[in-house]
């Protein structure tokens, strides 16, 4: 695994050398290199860039009207910031480590993002994000990942899960008949088994490192920014 961090980093390193933006690059070729893997190195870089994720000033955004919501969702957090990877070192004090910053970006997401608030689920995948991303990035990316990139997957209806459960369901009907009709003659319950991970989007369910390959090939390629828009990358 580490030989293939070290060959994915001086592949990256090279592609991102080789020119001023990612703006610059044909969306083909990205889609390209998302597919062939990101490296841990240069993932909140890339990932902020395909997501068209934009750190926002703290204290951008209102806190949230509602006073009793807002303590039932401070109370949720702090119950979720102890269940979250407490194997993890940097995740294993509650009071210490990448928890402190992990509370914050939850309770800030609930005040930029008030339709979805906090949604058990959106711990791990906030955490995650923190392993990749300094803090702001951090928050960006997980706004892109509920606004955009899996809308109505935390809103209370769940509309886009439910979406991607029936969507599930029949892509393993279509692609593989057999298990599908093995699994509905057991009566295993896809869609319920499904719930944990959709909404954790796989670090709960997979390993981590296959998991953040499931990433790289979540995050979309957006339609090139005007040129004034164009940020260079960061020093190779």
């Amino acid at each position: 695994a580490r030989e293939t961090e070290r060959v994915l980093l001086r592949k990256w390193n090279r592609f991102l050398c080789s020119c001023a933006s990612l703006a610059d690059v044909p969306p083909p070729t990205l889609r390209r290199m998302l597919a062939c893997g990101v490296p841990t190195h240069h993932r909140a870089h890339v990932w902020a860039f395909c997501s068209a994720a934009a750190p926002s000033p703290r204290g951008a955004h209102a806190p949230v009207a509602d006073a009793a919501a807002a303590a039932e969702i401070d109370r949720e957090i702090g119950r979720d910031l102890a269940r979250t990877f407490p194997e993890h070192p940097l995740y294993a004090d509650a009071d210490a480590g990448l928890c402190p910053a992990l509370g914050r970006i939850l309770r800030d997401h609930a005040e930029l993002n008030p339709s979805v608030g906090y949604c058990q689920g959106l711990n791990f995948v906030a955490a995650v994000l923190l392993l990749h991303a300094d803090e702001r990035t951090a928050l960006a990316l997980l706004h892109a990942l509920t606004d955009r990139l899996m809308p109505g997957y935390h809103a209370p209806d769940m509309g886009g899960l439910h979406a991607a459960q029936d969507k599930l369901v029949d892509e393993m009907r279509a692609a593989l008949p057999a298990l599908h009709a093995h699994l509905e003659a057991q009566g295993a319950p896809v869609r319920a088994l499904s719930t944990h991970w959709l909404l954790c989007a796989y670090v709960d369910a997979l390993p981590l490192a296959c998991a953040m390959r499931v990433w790289d090939l979540l995050f979309e390629v957006p339609d090139p920014p005007p040129p004034s828009a164009r940020a260079p990358h960061p020093p190779c």
